[in-house]
């Protein structure tokens, strides 16, 4: 016996129904679609940390990062005993990140926007012709000689 609607030549299985999200699980969805296209950290168990930006989080929690940097620092010790660090690093196009292999993430901070501060400036008289710098007082610029 079939259960559910019918449409002609189709089958919806209950077990695979869709359950609606809890509250918590949609404040977690906007919160991870929030993080898409930004740049992160990712930390992984073992000590490896994969920078680059967030493409796709998927449903359990699976993510994949673009234009990737893996950095791997192990400490080596030589024979007389003597310890150091050796940092590797490492570029990938495309990286999947498993979500159970997350041990944390850490959004970066988005480079400051600049366009302001260039339209101040350009109203600004930059040149030091003729200013003390220093105590030293800066000669007029002259003409750089003609190449011939």
């Amino acid at each position: 016996m079939v259960e559910g609607p019918q449409v002609a030549g189709s089958y919806r299985n209950p077990a695979t129904t869709e359950v609606p999200p809890t509250d918590a699980q949609r404040a977690a969805q906007k919160k991870l679609q929030e993080w898409l296209h930004k740049q992160m950290r990712v930390v992984l168990p073992d000590g490896r940390v994969m920078a680059g930006a967030a493409v796709c989080i998927d449903g359990f929690g699976n993510l994949v990062l673009e234009k990737v940097t893996e950095t791997r620092t192990k400490t080596i010790t030589n024979v007389l005993g003597e310890t150091r660090a050796h940092t590797e690093e490492h570029t990938y196009p495309f990286v999947i990140v498993p979500g159970d292999k997350i041990a944390s993430i850490e959004l970066q901070k988005a480079a400051p926007d600049c366009t302001k501060l260039l339209s101040d400036l350009q109203g600004l008289d930059l040149s030091i012709e003729g200013r003390a710098v220093r105590g030293t007082q800066v000669p007029p610029l002259k003409d750089p000689p003609a190449l011939d």
